[in-house]
């Protein structure tokens, strides 16, 4: 069967459903489930401020056979930010190495899935900045920034990962309490020994478990935040120079979308 592509660009998405069904998912922000269907995201916001938390779904979805290409985008502001695979074991067989691309985007303010990549899908993350996930106004049940489980993989070039969240007491216990129960899940209680099953959610930069993979290459993250599988580590200049290259793509495309 042919690809179809769904192309989205210059666009300023603040609400579930905004952009229409079908094809796009009526629960999310943006989001796509169409067996050898292509999404490419250009040059767009996806916003979910104004939604309250118990009314959104995930800003962003590929599923059911769908692939994308992200660029030159932010996300942000919500509890559930991306997910890559519905976790539907009917629709593993679709999903199983279809491929998400983001690159030059930004991936901030969010609770938890920045992204989330499992049922054998790949993701790519290139010059990306991934920040502040556990955001308290986002935060529902546990906290992290990029993770891969269930044969999902994630392959972070030059990608930055900092977190300056101070979760409350209340956010903490939580978090420990989900993570925990999430660990017990996927590995049984052989997790009671593993070290990862302690982390707090706000160190979790980019991790993989349950038979997932990352691979971090030329990446970097704030002192205390694990990025799994370095290869390398992005010298402090080219942080500095894409942080500011992003904050100026990100003020641009406000201004051009008169947000």
């Amino acid at each position: 069967m042919a690809t179809q592509i769904f192309t989205v660009r210059d666009r300023y998405i603040t609400t579930p459903g905004q952009l229409g069904f079908p094809p796009f998912n009526v629960d999310d922000g943006l989001g796509l489930a169409v067996k050898d269907g292509k999404l490419c995201i250009y040059d767009s916001i996806i916003d979910m401020k104004d939604v309250p938390l118990e009314k959104q779904d995930e800003a962003l979805a590929i599923t059911y056979g769908s692939s994308a290409e992200i660029s030159r985008c932010v996300i942000r502001n919500v509890g559930k930010l991306f997910l890559c695979g519905s976790g539907d074991k009917d629709h593993r067989p679709d999903e199983k190495g279809k491929t998400v691309i983001i690159r030059d985007s930004i991936l901030e303010n969010f609770g938890r899935r920045g992204p989330e990549v499992q049922c054998g899908m790949e993701c790519r993350l290139i010059n990306c900045l991934i920040q502040d996930w556990g955001h308290p106004d986002y935060f529902s049940v546990r906290a992290f920034g990029a993770w891969a489980h269930d044969g999902g993989f994630i392959l972070a070039e030059n990608c930055v990962f900092i977190n300056e969240i101070t979760p409350s007491i209340s956010m903490r216990l939580k978090d420990k309490v989900y993570h925990f129960s999430q660990s017990i899940s996927d590995n049984g209680l052989k997790a009671i020994f593993k070290r990862q099953t302690y982390i707090s959610g706000w160190r979790r930069g980019l991790t993989a478990s349950d038979t997932g993979k990352v691979s971090a290459i030329n990446c970097y993250a704030d002192d205390g935040i694990i990025i799994e599988g370095e290869d390398g580590t992005m010298d402090e200049s080219d942080v500095a120079n894409l942080i500011k290259r992003l904050g100026n793509m990100k003020a641009q495309l406000f201004n051009k979308l008169q947000v």
